[in-house]
């Protein structure tokens, strides 16, 4: 008996590229009274690729133990019966093999009747995982590797929640890969507990293997380079039945706390193809059905955005702190009537209150939405750090006391108001010019153009208006801001010059 099944392991072995180290025969044991199999000290090395295959597998497998094995159910009743199983293995290396061509389709009368699975309970434990995908990416553990447990596993094929387990335990540790064009990606830990219905993220990041300014230096187009670290990321509600059986992923809440995400944009380099960028809407829409969460949120976190348009003047500066915002009804299968909501507040320039709250009908095949903030009082010498680098221009004097945003858009359209409550408003040019001359007449231009105390024939705070089309290859935020950064304009200009 253990010579057909080391037999049989050298098939198995080949059926997944590999082959046997013939200088270490690994120990097999078998009682078929007790129902007990023991595999230990299995050596897999890279073997031929064979046509067809979709893994290479390597490593060592430590042991493999079944207790509790059903021969009667093995033999006559195509019914894997198991009452534990225990596998420890190590160094696996994992590479899945590109497919080359479509599938051909299996007939019918060339499968055989199903297999019914059923273990009381399992424990693994593998160290040192590496995973190589197809297009050559890299996914690796730490020496903590993978751990999970559980009990009551079935799999039972055509059958109504034909796959199912519980209290499922899995804990992954020191994750890291890598992703195309450079970037990488680490997870310091990751846990799924059945029982209380979490799975965890903790001290995830991902970004370019270089910095931020290095990276973009490599780009042949504009686009965003973005680096982002979050402490821990938690789903809560997860329905793991449901997972296995239908695939479908249904959230009660979904909780990113603290950490730091950082988004540079050179505007100096060209276009790239253009790609149209859905509003969260269609987002939305294009989950799969069954998919999302009751509410998705962010708490804690800084948000640092940085823009350069001109090389000479380097890049602009724009903080958001003590970031915290909610999604609600993040769901894809709703009604024409569910709305979506979106609520933020943070601080923004280190000194100003910001609030905002978006919303939308999620089945709307426009993407209307409708935004209004609120931004609090902050000198305008704090936004030197955004208009130097952007026009330069500087602020020298003046203070914004409130700024209330509105706006409603669309897919292809947004128009809306900003109401600035401000008065002291100095300008002066940041100085590209050689001459000192030139700087202090565009100074004085600037000064005589922009309406340093906008208020109406009341006094209260005068409002300008915009209206533009969106830019189909820019997303969300860039068209929010874009509708406050042509009302500002509306406010601070004659009307003449703002258009």
């Amino acid at each position: 008996m253990e010579n057909q099944i080391r037999g049989r392991l050298g098939e198995v072995a080949a059926q997944a590229c590999a082959t046997i180290d013939p200088n270490r025969s690994p120990t097999v044991e078998v009682d078929l009274l007790e129902g007990r199999l023991l595999i230990a000290g299995l050596s897999l090395f890279e073997g031929d690729l064979g046509g067809g295959a979709s893994i290479q597998l390597s490593g060592h497998l430590d042991t493999l133990e079944i207790a509790g094995l059903s021969v009667m159910d093995l033999l006559f009743h195509q019914r894997v019966s198991v009452r534990t199983l225990r596998i420890r293995s190590s160094d696996l290396l994992i590479r899945l093999l590109p497919i080359a061509g479509p599938e051909k389709p299996v007939p019918p009368d060339a499968v055989g009747d199903p297999w019914l699975v059923d273990v009381s309970s399992f424990y693994c434990k593998a160290n040192t995982i590496m995973l190589i995908t197809a297009r050559g990416d890299t996914v690796n553990t730490s020496d903590d590797g993978l751990l999970v447990s559980g009990r009551n596993v079935q799999f039972v094929p055509g059958a109504e929640g034909s796959r199912s387990v519980d209290d499922l335990l899995l804990s992954l540790g020191g994750i890291s890969g890598t992703l195309p064009d450079n970037y990488g990606w680490s997870i310091g830990r990751c846990v799924l507990d059945q029982t209380s219905s979490t799975f965890a993220l903790y001290q995830a990041s991902i970004g370019p293997r270089d910095s931020l300014e290095q990276h973009s230096t490599t780009l042949r187009f504009e686009k965003d380079v973005i680096q982002a670290r979050i402490d821990t990321i938690q789903l809560a509600g997860l329905d793991l039945d449901k997972a296995l059986s239908n695939s479908v992923c249904s959230l009660r809440r979904i909780i990113l706390s603290s950490g730091e995400v950082n988004v540079l944009r050179d505007k100096t380099l060209p276009d790239g193809p253009s790609g149209k960028q859905p509003l969260l809407g269609t987002l939305l829409r294009r989950l799969p059905a069954g998919w999302g969460a009751d509410s998705v949120s962010a708490e804690r976190l800084n948000v640092r955005y940085r823009e350069r348009a001109d090389r000479a003047r380097g890049y602009a500066d724009i903080p958001f702190s003590q970031l915290g915002a909610t999604i609600t009804g993040f769901r894809s299968d709703v009604h024409d009537t569910s709305a979506y909501v979106v609520q933020a507040h943070c601080i923004a320039f280190s000194t100003a209150p910001v609030t905002m709250v978006l919303r939308g009908m999620v089945r709307d095949p426009t993407d209307r939405f409708d935004l209004n903030a609120t931004i609090g009082a902050m000198p305008f010498s704090v936004l030197n750090q955004a208009t130097g680098p952007l026009l330069d221009v500087r602020c020298t004097e003046g203070k914004i006391h409130s700024v209330l945003f509105h706006m409603i858009a669309t897919d292809e359209h947004a128009s809306g108001s900003v109401l600035m409550h401000y008065d002291g408003l100095k300008l002066t040019s940041g100085g590209r010019k050689r001459k000192e001359t030139m700087n202090r007449l565009e100074t004085m231009l600037l000064n005589t153009l922009v309406q340093n105390d906008h208020r109406d024939s009341n006094g209260a705070p005068g409002e300008g208006r915009f209206s533009f089309p969106r830019r189909q290859d820019r997303a969300l935020f860039n068209y929010m801001w874009s509708g406050l950064r042509e009302g500002t304009k509306a406010v601070l200009l004659p009307e003449v010059l703002s258009r």
